[in-house]
C-alpha cells in the first residue's frame, strides 16, 4: 500500500564507502550461522520494531501485526514493548509460519552488530545489521548467532 511504501522510506540503505567496506570486510563471520547477510542502514530509532523492520525490509505494519500476535523476541525473550531500545549485540527475532517439510516454525533474525553513532544524517543512526531471512527455526530464538 501507499502508506507501507512511505513508511519503508524511513530506512535508508547506505552506499558503501571505502571505510564502510573495510569495516564490513573486517567482521569475523566464521562463527555466524550460514545464510546471513550484512547490511548497513540509517534507522530513525533503535527500537525493537524499527530494527527488525529495517533489517528484514518489511513494513512497520507487518511488524506491528507480528508484535500483537506475540511473534517477536529480543534475545530469546518475548517482546512486551515494541518501543524497547536495542543495543549492540542484541538479536531480534520474528517467529514465522511453519515449514511443512520440517514441521518447525521459520525464524527470521536481525542481529545489531554495530551502532556507529546515535544520531547522524537526518537525525538517524547508522547501524550494521546481520540478518537471516532463511535457515533458522523457532528453537534458534533461544540461541545466539554463534550456536
Amino acid at each position: 500500500t501507499k502508506d507501507e511504501l512511505e513508511e519503508d522510506e524511513d530506512y535508508e540503505d547506505l552506499e558503501s564507502g571505502d571505510d564502510d567496506d573495510d569495516f564490513i570486510s573486517s567482521i569475523d563471520t566464521s562463527q555466524f550461522r550460514p545464510g546471513f547477510k550484512i547490511i548497513q542502514k540509517h534507522v530513525p530509532s533503535l527500537r525493537v520494531d524499527t530494527i527488525i523492520a529495517s533489517g528484514l525490509n518489511v513494513s512497520r505494519k507487518k511488524i506491528d501485526d507480528n508484535f500483537y500476535s506475540g511473534k517477536l523476541r529480543l534475545n530469546g525473550e518475548k517482546v512486551v514493548k515494541k518501543s524497547h531500545p536495542v543495543k549492540e549485540n542484541d538479536r531480534v527475532d520474528l517467529i514465522g509460519d511453519v515449514d511443512e517439510k520440517i514441521g518447525k516454525r521459520i525464524l527470521k533474525r536481525v542481529f545489531l552488530f554495530k551502532i556507529f553513532d546515535q544520531a547522524s544524517k537526518n537525525n538517524k543512526s547508522k547501524v550494521v545489521l546481520v540478518t537471516w531471512k532463511t535457515g533458522l527455526f523457532e528453537d534458534d530464538a533461544y540461541k545466539n548467532i554463534h550456536e
